[in-house]
C-alpha cells in the first residue's frame, strides 16, 4: 500500500478550508469519492485528519493499493466537492478548488501480495529495466540478484537427498 499524506488548502486565498459550511462539504465529498465504483477498483481511500494544521490547511490521507501522483489524485475530490456545493459556496481560483502539498509520502507499505502481482513485479525487475529510470534499474538489477541466489538455493534443496 502507498501512504500519502496531503496539506490541502482552498485555491482561492479568500476562503478557509477550514470554515465549517467547506468542511461540511469536504468531508461529504470524501465520502462520496471514498464510495465511487474507481475507487474501490484501485483501492483508493481519502482520510480527513481530525485537527486541521493550521487556519487555512487541513490534513488529508490518501492509500492507494499502487502508486498515484497525490495531488493529481485530489482532482476526484474537487469534482465530488463541487457536485455537493449545491449553494454555489465555492470559488475557483484559475480554475481550480485546491492547493495541496505533499507533507509526506510512505513509498510501499506492502502487506502481502497475490501470486501474479509478485510474478508481474519480477517480470518488470528482469524485463522491464529499459523504461526505468537510473534509480530503479541498479535497485532492480540488485534485487534481482538476491531472488537469483534464492532460486538456486531452493534448486539446491530440492535436489537433496532426504534420508530418514
Amino acid at each position: 500500500m502507498f501512504v500519502y499524506k496531503l496539506s490541502v488548502s482552498m485555491a482561492d486565498s479568500n476562503t478557509s478550508i477550514n470554515d465549517i459550511a467547506i468542511k461540511k462539504l469536504l468531508i461529504e465529498a470524501i465520502q462520496k469519492v471514498n464510495c465511487t465504483r474507481n475507487s474501490k477498483l484501485k483501492g483508493r481511500i481519502f482520510e480527513l485528519a481530525p485537527e486541521p494544521i493550521d487556519d487555512n490547511h487541513v490534513e488529508i490521507t490518501l492509500t492507494s493499493k499502487n502508486e498515484v501522483i497525490p495531488t493529481r489524485a485530489l482532482s476526484s475530490l474537487a469534482r465530488a466537492i463541487l457536485e455537493a456545493d449545491t449553494d454555489n459556496t465555492l470559488t475557483t481560483y484559475k480554475g481550480c478548488i485546491f492547493n495541496s502539498s505533499v507533507i509526506t509520502d510512505r513509498e510501499v507499505v506492502v502487506s502481502g501480495i497475490t501470486d501474479v502481482e509478485m510474478m508481474q513485479e519480477l517480470q518488470a525487475m528482469v524485463f522491464g529495466q529499459y523504461s526505468m529510470n537510473n534509480r530503479d534499474k541498479l535497485l532492480a538489477r540488485e534485487y534481482t540478484e538476491k531472488v537469483r541466489e534464492q532460486v538456486i538455493e531452493y534448486i539446491n534443496a530440492k535436489s537433496e537427498i532426504y534420508v530418514e
